[in-house]
């Protein structure tokens, strides 16, 4: 998948459901795994290390989707947040590889190759991804699948004209500042729409990297 891609099958889905935002807020992610995907969120105890799961049956149809309760017990802004982005995590998966399950992972050569390449820790199941989803984190070099979620997650929890739109303030900032003061008008960016998006401004800055460098090319022209 490439990024536009990803971008337009979320917003797609996201519309599609009456949950894709008019103005810069937060995405109700619970509400769309109900309603795109017709089952509810639910906590289950996982291993250590595990954020979230997602089970699909072998028509590629997800039945269901899951957050550790290690996770979901964290009431912290933080760990509130952070249930989100793993909620967005798991929905990715849904989106991009119902159909690589329905129709590669339930054949035992297939689901061979994807225990070799994720080093045989199994975290790809017969019947779906466990995950651990914390953006940012080191993944094994293999790991496309989780890579991919990680994208879907993004582009659900901060859809790119709704995340751009509230960074345009910062914009003439970010230009306006010496080289040595760029980073702090980002990070500033990065706490305020944390807030707005209701997400951990590691996903802000994330969503953004690439937009602040062609936010001061343009101002450069």
């Amino acid at each position: 998948y490439e990024q536009r891609d990803v971008e337009s099958l979320c917003s797609k889905a996201l519309a599609s459901a009456g949950l894709l935002p008019e103005t810069p807020r937060p995405v109700r992610i619970d509400r769309f795994v109900e309603k795109h995907f017709r089952v509810e969120v639910r906590a289950t105890e996982m291993k250590p290390g595990l954020m979230g799961a997602i089970r699909f049956d072998e028509a590629g149809k997800v039945l269901g989707v899951y957050v550790s309760k290690e996770v979901e017990d964290d009431t912290s802004d933080a760990g509130r947040r952070r249930v989100r982005s793993t909620i967005g995590h798991e929905a990715g998966h849904g989106l991009l590889h119902a159909r690589l399950f329905a129709e590669r992972l339930l054949t035992d050569s297939s689901q061979y190759d994807f225990d070799a390449v994720s080093g045989g820790e199994a975290r790809v199941r017969r019947d779906g991804f466990m995950c651990r989803p914390e953006l940012g984190a080191t993944s094994r070099r293999y790991e496309w699948w989780e890579f991919q979620a990680n994208m879907a997650m993004s582009c659900l929890l901060l859809p790119w004209p709704l995340i751009t739109l509230a960074a345009e303030p910062y914009r003439a900032r970010y230009a306006d500042a010496a080289a040595s003061g760029r980073d702090r008008v980002a990070e500033d960016a990065a706490l305020a729409l944390a807030e707005i998006f209701d997400v951990n401004p590691v996903m802000i800055r994330y969503r953004l990297k690439d937009w602040w460098k062609e936010a001061l090319q343009l101002s450069l022209l």
